[in-house]
C-alpha cells in the first residue's frame, strides 16, 4: 500500500516497522511481531503504577460511557483536587490544570511575570521544560555564562527575556547577581533528567536563599520527579523552596495532564488584583476522563511504600556500579532514588556540560543502545531510566544483567 502522508513525529515515521508497540502491561511492552520488551522508560515516567493498571483502566472505561469532555465544571476534577491537597505541600493551594508539562511550565512562566511585573526568566543548562520557547535551547557543552544558543523556529527576540545559566555551579550566582533586578523567576528541575545527581541539596538551598534575598520567584519543574522520588516530590526532600511547582506525567495514569500550583504569595500578586487577567483554562484542561484517571492513580500512590521504592532503586544502581567497577568498565549509573541514568563515563561530573565532555563518543553510545535493544530491553530514548512500582526483583535483575552485559560488549568496540 502506498502511503500518502508523512508523520512528522520523531521515531514514528514508518508504518512498516515490525517493532511497533501494540500492547503494554505491567513493566512490559509488546510489539507487532510478538516480542515482549522490558520497559525502562515507562512513557517517560508517566506510567508510575505500570502499564494498563487495572484500577485506572476501570475508571477510564466507566467514565467513557458518561462523557469524555464537558467543557464545564464537573465533580470529577474536584475529587482529584481533594486528593492532590493531601499530597501536594500545603502552602500551594491554587491549582491550574493543563494538558502537558510544556503547558504547565508555560503557565508557570506567564504567572511569574504577571506576579513580579518583570519579564526575564532564567533556566539552566542541561534542563528540560518541554517544547517551551522560553526555555528550549541547546544545552550541551557550553561553559560561557552569557552565550546562548537558539533552536530553529524560535525568534531571536526571545533571547531578550531569557537567561541560560550553568547548573550546579557557583559561577551561576555571579551571572544571576548581574541580572537580579530584571529577573521575574528562575525555573529549575530539582533533579535534572540529564544529570540526576544525589548530592544537589547544597546548590538548591543556595539558590533558594539567593532568590529569597532578591525577591525572585522560583519555579520547580517536577514534571518527572513529582510523585516519583516521594509522594510530595523532590523539592521538600532536597531543600528547594519554590513559589510555583509544575507537575505532570505520572499522576494521571498516562493520560495527558499538566498541573501548575502556586503559593499564597504568588496567588495574591497574580489574582489578588481583579484587573489582572491571565488565561488559566483550556478546552481539554481539567476534563473528566483525565480526572478519574488521576483520582484512581493518586488513591494508589498514597498507599505506596516510597521508602522501599527508593531503596530498591538505590540497590539496583549500587549493584550495577559495583559490577562495572570490578570489571573496570567506563560506565556509571547516577541517580536520585527511582530517577536514574547510565553515564557513558566512570568519571565524576557535576553538570550536563561536564558529562558531555567526559562521555564516550556518540557512535559508541549508539552501539550500546543497539546491543541492549537485542536483549529485549526497551531503552529510553532520552537516557533516563524510570522504573515503576511494577518493576519487581525479576524485572530489576533482568535489567541489571542486560545493562552490565551490554556495557561489556560495547567495550569490545573501544
Amino acid at each position: 500500500m502506498i502511503m500518502n502522508y508523512s508523520l512528522r513525529h520523531a521515531g514514528y515515521e514508518s508504518n512498516e516497522d515490525s517493532n511497533q508497540i501494540v500492547k503494554a502491561e505491567g513493566a512490559y511492552l509488546y510489539t507487532k511481531r510478538g516480542q515482549r520488551l522490558l520497559d525502562l522508560c515507562m512513557a517517560a515516567g508517566s506510567q508510575l503504577l505500570g502499564h494498563s493498571n487495572p484500577e485506572i483502566v476501570s475508571a477510564i472505561q466507566s467514565q467513557v460511557s458518561k462523557g469524555t469532555i464537558y467543557l464545564s465544571n464537573n465533580q470529577y476534577i474536584h475529587e482529584t483536587c481533594e486528593l492532590l491537597s493531601q499530597v501536594v505541600p500545603s502552602e500551594y493551594s491554587d491549582y491550574i490544570f493543563s494538558n502537558s508539562g510544556t503547558e504547565a511550565t508555560q503557565k508557570a512562566i506567564r504567572i511569574s511575570r504577571l506576579a513580579s511585573g518583570k519579564s526575564l526568566i532564567a533556566s539552566f543548562e542541561g534542563g528540560w521544560h518541554g517544547s517551551n520557547e522560553w526555555t528550549l535551547h541547546d544545552s550541551g557543552s557550553r561553559f560561557d555564562l552569557d552565550k546562548q544558543a537558539l533552536n530553529f523556529g524560535i525568534p531571536a527576540s526571545i533571547n531578550r527575556d531569557r537567561l541560560i545559566v550553568p547548573y550546579n555551579c557557583d559561577k551561576t550566582f555571579e551571572t544571576l547577581e548581574r541580572h537580579k533586578e530584571k529577573l521575574a523567576a528562575i525555573i529549575i528541575e530539582p533533579i535534572q533528567g540529564s544529570n540526576p545527581q544525589k548530592n544537589i541539596s547544597g546548590f538548591l538551598k543556595k539558590l533558594t536563599a539567593f532568590c529569597s534575598q532578591h525577591n525572585i520567584l522560583i519555579i520547580a519543574d517536577e514534571i518527572i520527579s513529582g510523585f516519583r522520588v516521594s509522594l510530595s516530590g523532590a523539592s521538600p526532600k532536597l531543600g528547594l523552596k519554590p513559589d510555583i511547582i509544575t507537575y505532570g506525567k505520572s499522576f494521571a495514569g498516562g493520560l495527558p495532564v499538566g498541573l501548575t500550583v502556586i503559593n499564597e504569595k504568588v496567588s495574591q500578586m497574580s489574582f489578588g488584583n481583579p484587573e489582572n487577567a491571565v488565561i488559566t483554562g483550556g478546552t481539554y484542561s481539567a476534563n473528566p476522563l483525565m480526572a478519574v484517571a488521576a483520582t484512581a492513580t493518586l488513591k494508589q500512590l498514597i498507599q505506596k511504600n516510597y521508602t522501599s521504592f527508593n531503596t530498591e532503586s538505590d540497590t539496583f544502581k549500587n549493584t550495577i556500579n559495583s559490577e562495572l567497577l570490578s570489571k573496570n568498565l567506563p560506565f556509571n549509573i547516577i541517580s536520585n532514588g527511582p530517577f536514574l541514568r547510565l553515564a557513558f563515563t566512570d568519571k565524576p561530573f557535576k553538570s550536563r556540560a561536564e558529562r558531555d565532555k567526559l562521555e564516550m563518543p556518540a557512535t559508541l553510545q549508539k552501539t550500546f543502545k543497539d546491543i541492549i535493544k537485542k536483549k529485549e530491553i526497551f531503552w529510553p530514548t532520552n537516557g533516563i531510566i524510570l522504573p515503576s512500582f511494577e518493576h519487581k526483583e525479576p524485572e530489576l535483575r533482568l535489567a541489571r544483567e542486560a545493562i552490565i552485559s551490554s556495557c561489556i560488549e560495547t567495550c569490545e568496540f573501544l
